[in-house]
C-alpha cells in the first residue's frame, strides 16, 4: 500500500512540475509595438514610410529595435535578454481589413519584400510583424528601399526613411 502511494504522489510531483520546466527560446522574439520596445528597453529608432503606388498597405507603425530571446530563470518565471551579436531588425506593423491586398495568411507564397542594397539578412513575417533583419555591420540606416513582388513581378516599393 505504501508504494502505491508513493507511486502516486511520485507520479502527481512529476506531473505538476516536470511539465512546467521551460525551456530557453531560440528563436528571437519580437515587441508588439513600438511602446513596448521602448518599454523593454530594446527600441532603437523610429520610421516613416513612402509606398508606390500609394495605399499598398495600411501601416500602423514601423520602429527598429535590438533582437532578443526569452530565458527562463526558474519554474515560473523568464526574463527578456538581448541577443550576443548585437543584431537589430526593422518591425512594419499593419492593419489588415477585408480590403487589404497584401495580407500575412499569404505572404511568400503569393507576395514578398525583397531589399536590393545587401543591408539585411533576411525579410519576413515573424510574430503578427513584417521583420526585416539587418546585417551586423548596419544599424539604424536613414533609409532602406523594401521592393514588392508578386511572383516575378514587380508591384512597388516601400522606402523607410528613419525619423530624426
Amino acid at each position: 500500500m505504501k508504494g502505491k502511494i508513493k507511486f502516486i504522489i511520485m507520479g502527481a510531483f512529476l506531473g505538476l512540475y516536470g511539465c512546467t520546466l521551460g525551456v530557453n527560446e531560440v528563436n528571437p522574439q519580437t515587441s508588439k509595438t513600438a511602446k513596448d520596445s521602448k518599454k523593454d528597453g530594446f527600441f532603437i529608432s523610429e520610421y516613416t514610410v513612402i509606398q508606390e503606388p500609394k495605399g499598398l498597405f495600411d501601416i500602423v507603425e514601423i520602429w527598429e529595435e535590438k533582437v532578443w530571446y526569452n530565458k527562463i530563470v526558474n519554474l515560473f518565471k523568464k526574463t527578456k535578454i538581448l541577443s550576443d551579436n548585437n543584431t537589430s531588425w526593422i518591425l512594419i506593423k499593419m492593419k489588415e481589413t477585408p480590403k487589404s491586398r497584401y495580407v500575412y495568411a499569404n505572404y511568400s507564397r503569393e507576395w514578398q519584400l525583397s531589399e536590393p542594397q545587401n543591408l539585411t539578412y533576411s525579410v519576413g513575417y515573424t510574430g503578427g510583424l513584417i521583420a526585416i533583419s539587418l546585417k551586423q555591420t548596419v544599424s539604424s540606416p536613414d533609409s532602406l528601399l523594401l521592393i514588392l513582388k508578386k511572383g516575378k513581378k514587380e508591384v512597388g516599393t516601400l522606402t523607410l526613411i528613419r525619423k530624426p
